[in-house]
């Protein structure tokens, strides 16, 4: 992998979870069978003739999640439910969103960079540029008092669920990986705090693929976040991504923006 993507969640029942991955599958020849993905796995286009289905090794190593879910912290369900597939036949390269991811290796590697992003490493607020270089200091603990019962931002409170501690972090080694991570909070009426932690985890082997990417990637999944944000709604919810954004197709729109 040259990187993934993940959006993650800090499920109240189970912790840190990977909710979505994308994973780039480049250019290899598809003539045997052993490369075919199974039945009705994914949601493709209607196929050119001309064009192969996907590109790469799509075979997946876990068949079924080893961790406990529950609805907060589902999106597609174990690896033999329904995942989305993109293809970029200019390039041989195919975008494929699980929720697990497909290899073993990248498994260990975003579950690790899950964890971390969403337990451990401070971020920093994101307020203009960021360099992933500059220090990061510890930032004010979130005021649980920012919302009104009903979910509603009381005055002087960011509306959009984002705060102060909200932000872009880079971590990583070479045994682990290498991470950029940007938190971000929706509001929901039902959750402890009346706010939902999540994460945008760009994960590689690569150091400095991610350094020199750094303000591509800050840009383009803030503007992911903000969408999810605006479309968040205070509702008696029942816990999930697509009922906290009022989007039944969110995970679809989650597969292309990124």
């Amino acid at each position: 992998m040259q990187a993934v993507i993940a959006l993650c969640h800090f499920c109240e029942n189970h912790g840190p979870r990977v909710m979505m991955i994308t994973q780039p599958m480049r250019s290899v020849p598809l003539a045997t069978s052993s490369m075919s993905l199974p039945s009705g796995v994914c949601q493709v286009p209607d196929r050119d003739t001309d064009r192969p289905i996907y590109y790469g090794d799509c075979t997946p190593e876990i068949l079924e999640d080893p961790e406990e879910r529950c609805n907060a912290c589902t999106s597609f369900g174990n690896i033999n439910q329904p995942c989305l597939l993109s293809n970029d036949h200019e390039n041989k390269t195919s975008y494929i969103s699980t929720q697990i991811p497909l290899k073993e290796r990248v498994y260990e590697r975003v579950r690790n960079a899950c964890l971390r992003s969403l337990s451990c490493e401070i971020s920093a607020p994101h307020k203009g540029t960021t360099s992933p270089l500059k220090q990061v200091h510890p930032t004010p603990p979130i005021r649980v008092n920012a919302l009104r019962r009903d979910g509603t931002a009381k005055e002087g409170s960011d509306e959009s669920g984002g705060t102060d501690v909200d932000g872009p972090v880079f971590f990583g080694d070479s045994d682990n990986g290498y991470c950029f991570s940007l938190t971000f909070r929706l509001q929901d009426s039902k959750a402890r705090g009346f706010l939902r932690l999540y994460s945008f985890i760009v994960v590689s082997n690569d150091m400095t693929y991610i350094i020199n990417n750094y303000e591509f990637f800050l840009q383009a999944l803030t503007a992911v976040k903000e969408k999810l944000q605006r479309r968040r709604v205070a509702i008696d919810t029942k816990r999930n991504l697509q009922t906290i954004t009022g989007d039944d197709a969110i995970w679809n729109r989650l597969h292309r923006d990124r």
